[in-house]
């Protein structure tokens, strides 16, 4: 005998907390990362979670079957490579989404009843479809800091290779303000290090010293220090 209505919208937001919880264990995997750019990119997934928590209330709201409280985390949820492991939840997002809306249109060709069903159900879809949104943005930063170079120069603050400290961000994207330049980047630079290679050693206020890119070197210059070229400063 096949579920009925009620059964399978039942299913899919046990699959839709199921995957809020795997959601929310990823993050909780980012934020004990002893690199901070990793732990920040845990805040994309914040919303991700809050979507699927969402599609899961409307479809449970739909039946007023709210007998899965909570959803516990599985155990694949802290993988070794994040990156994939949050791939992997967008592609579960993706599918949950699609099912969803299968399932919204076989309602809808229903019984009186169940086509009502079916339009609640459809709205459960539209917020479903935005679940993988989050994840595949955090997946992306986490991709970004990996292929930073570890020679690389690494500072905090990004900056323009040419200008120094003229960036701008907004929308996820980042610009040289100054008129004219063409550097401009389709995501944030301040969601990683800095990927520019060294060119010149610049000496701390603790005493010790510390290579730093073209675009660094500006803005130290700027702010008193005296960054050397590394083929001067190298002995």
């Amino acid at each position: 005998m096949p579920d009925s209505p009620e059964q399978q919208i039942t299913q899919l937001a046990v699959r839709t907390l199921q995957l809020a919880a795997d959601i929310h264990a990823a993050s909780a995997h980012l934020e004990a990362s002893a690199d901070r750019y990793v732990r920040e990119a845990r805040y994309d997934l914040y919303d991700a979670h809050q979507d699927a928590l969402d599609t899961a209330r409307q479809m449970l709201g739909i039946t007023t079957a709210w007998r899965v409280a909570d959803a516990s985390p599985g155990e694949g949820a802290a993988a070794a490579s994040p990156e994939r492991h949050l791939r992997g939840l967008a592609v579960r997002g993706v599918d949950l989404a699609r099912d969803i809306c299968v399932l919204s249109a076989t309602l809808k060709a229903a019984d009186e009843r169940d086509q009502q069903a079916g339009w609640w159900l459809a709205a459960a879809a539209n917020t479903a479809r935005c679940i993988p949104r989050g994840i595949l943005q955090a997946a992306l930063i986490l991709q970004r800091i990996a292929s930073v170079p570890a020679d690389a120069c690494r500072m905090d603050m990004p900056v323009c290779p040419v200008h120094g400290g003229t960036l701008v961000e907004s929308g996820r994207r980042t610009w040289c303000e100054v008129t004219g330049c063409p550097h401009a980047w389709d995501y944030c630079r301040s969601d990683i290090p800095c990927p520019a290679p060294v060119t010149h050693q610049l000496a701390t206020t603790t005493g010790q010293t510390r290579r730093v890119c073209a675009g660094h070197s500006i803005t130290e210059r700027r702010r008193g220090a005296h960054p050397t070229p590394l083929d001067v400063a190298r002995p």
